[in-house]
């Protein structure tokens, strides 16, 4: 599908707001733990800027919407994306842009700074910018997302300077932020504010999927292999995939069981990794119905998963204990990636 001029007048702001946005230098004036809000004048949602650079390899500039922004962006404020695996990864929600070397520049990214006309040195910083919504590949950022993007960039510059001018202090971000908005009157004009948070934050607590009383009777007419020990994770399979920018691609996790001593699977279900806590509980019971048996003791290392099944594991009978590592799955894990191949 060829660019439409709106496209083209899009992807031209945004490149050359990431252009005088790194001339700015920003990152070296703001640190990641000194997030502000901004205001957003057309929805009037109060969004999250993060100035990107002491800790990533690349620097660049992110921004948070929502709760699970929120929780990313608490996340990311002392450790770059590049540190973190890939169950992590699974739950960043975010939209960013870095900075790196135009001859390091990858080719998906080339597309927005052709549409803008602008030429960069090889040697030079340019623009590779890049959307994270949870469960799914990163992909390219939405017509939205490039407008909050294009006025992050330009409204991080503005602080910049105002942080040179000492206009503004920026602490390290907790409940109250330094909040840059829009100001309309005689005069248009944007000014700062100490406010709060909007963001709801979700709880941490999930309660268990409830197990109906067939499916428990099920459960327990399993016969019980008292002496052994299953570990039971959900996995991501693959996360890194070449993409257009309008396409959108769960990324595929696995629900593992494998038995402690022997390494042996008992059992292996792909699921989209966006709904991988929703109904894990009867996903779970069905497992050990299909395998036909059930262990002494089940361990697993997430507590939000252990959370989910902790009503199957008491149908079970069987002790559920949270370990940090677990071997036997680990193993298995690398197994099923090497089966797969890459990609």
């Amino acid at each position: 599908m060829m660019p439409t001029a709106e496209h083209v007048r899009q992807a031209s702001a945004l490149v050359h707001a990431a252009l005088a946005y790194r001339d700015f230098e920003s990152w070296h004036l703001i640190a990641e733990r000194e997030c502000f809000a901004l205001r957003d004048p057309e929805s009037h949602e109060q969004i999250f800027v993060s100035v990107r650079g002491h800790s990533d390899v690349w620097p660049g500039l992110a921004v948070f919407r929502g709760a699970e922004g929120f929780h990313s962006m608490h996340r990311l404020m002392h450790a770059p994306l590049e540190s973190l695996d890939e169950r992590e990864m699974l739950e960043i929600s975010g939209t960013f842009v870095e900075f790196q070397p135009m001859c390091l520049l990858p080719e998906r990214a080339i597309p927005p700074l052709e549409a803008a006309g602008v030429q960069i040195q090889p040697n030079d910083l340019a623009p590779d910018f890049m959307n994270y919504l949870p469960g799914y590949v990163p992909g390219g950022p939405t017509v939205e997302e490039i407008r909050l993007l294009t006025l992050a960039l330009q409204e991080a510059a503005a602080v910049t300077l105002d942080v040179v001018d000492d206009v503004v202090r920026l602490g390290t971000a907790d409940q109250h932020w330094i909040e840059r908005r829009l100001v309309r009157g005689e005069t248009t004009r944007w000014e700062y504010a100490a406010v709060r948070q909007e963001v709801v934050l979700s709880p941490h607590h999930l309660s268990g999927d409830a197990v109906d009383e067939l499916t428990r009777a099920r459960l327990r007419r399993l016969p019980r292999h008292f002496h052994e020990i299953w570990e039971i994770d959900l996995v991501p399979i693959s996360l890194v995939q070449e993409l257009s920018a309008h396409e959108r691609w769960p990324i595929a996790t696995a629900l593992l069981v494998v038995d402690r001593k022997s390494g042996r699977t008992e059992h292996s279900e792909f699921l989209p990794a966006p709904s991988r806590y929703e109904g894990i509980g009867e996903v779970l019971a069905r497992a050990f119905v299909t395998v036909g048996a059930r262990p002494g003791q089940l361990r697993v290392r997430d507590a939000r998963l252990r959370a989910r099944i902790a009503p199957v594991a008491r149908a079970l009978e069987c002790k559920l204990i949270t370990m940090r590592y677990l071997p036997a799955l680990a193993r298995a894990h690398e197994s099923l990636r090497a089966s797969l191949g890459p990609g």
